[in-house]
């Protein structure tokens, strides 16, 4: 019936709910693989405490480099001014998105279907997809829509909507459409706040690292700012370093 074959239609009805790109069957793959590699059933209560606390050790210390990664690296040979940007303010994974919707604007074309005061509409066609798109554009809040869906659904803007602002002359992803999750300070205010309550001797290594790391460098990025500063902040650090 309708319901066996939910796979077939229950996805095109739920674009408006956001999901990360991710849908149930993937993400219980995912967490049931991992869970795997440190648990099972044979295991006693104390063992199963201390691999699921191994786990979430190897996870935390996982995302930690990809943090460091992601601040320390950026994308080379960025010819337009979106992507330059985009490449300061998204995790790597989720710019490589970004640059492929960025690159589809490319295979694609619009024209306008209606304008007034504010607000227009546009139809969008693509050299990769036999379906037109609309995208809805609101110049008095700088809001954009397309009936694809992805932003709703992924959190990141289509080539659609890019290929709109780009008809448009707008160079850069408006801020309200760059969802924090997906950047590089997604964790900014949370982390270091994560074990306040928590004995400092049983902090684990990676979190303590985590905590020193962005306390120093948001020290470090204010103290650039003054030469008197930055000598006085590099004199303190060797104190502590030689003692």
């Amino acid at each position: 019936n309708l319901f066996k074959e939910k796979e077939k239609w229950a996805l095109a009805y739920g674009r408006d709910t956001f999901c990360a790109d991710m849908n149930a069957t993937e993400l219980n793959e995912s967490i049931n693989n991992l869970l795997k590699r440190y648990l099972n059933s044979k295991l006693d209560m104390l063992t199963f405490l201390n691999n699921y606390e191994e786990l979430v050790d190897d996870q935390r210390r996982e995302e930690f480099k990809e943090d460091n990664k992601a601040r320390e690296t950026a994308p080379a040979m960025l010819y337009t001014n979106l992507l330059r940007e985009a490449a300061k303010v998204y995790t790597p994974t989720i710019f490589e998105m970004v640059r492929k919707e960025a690159l589809g604007v490319l295979d694609c074309n619009v024209d306008c279907l209606s304008e007034d005061a504010y607000k227009s509409k546009y139809k969008v066609t693509s050299m990769q997809s036999v379906k037109d798109h609309i995208v809805s554009f609101d110049s008095s809040n700088f809001t954009i829509s397309c009936s694809c869906k992805k932003f709703e659904f992924i959190g990141i803007l289509c080539c659609h909507a890019l290929k709109v602002l780009d008809h448009l002359k707008v160079k850069q992803i408006p801020e309200r459409y760059i969802l924090k999750r997906w950047t590089k300070n997604a964790k900014s205010g949370v982390t270091t706040h994560v074990m306040v309550q928590t004995d400092d001797d049983k902090l684990h290594l990676a979190v303590r690292f985590n905590i020193v790391h962005d306390v120093l460098t948001k020290l470090a990025t204010r103290a650039l700012k003054n030469k008197e500063a930055c000598k006085y902040l590099e004199d303190q650090a060797m104190i502590i370093i030689d003692g």
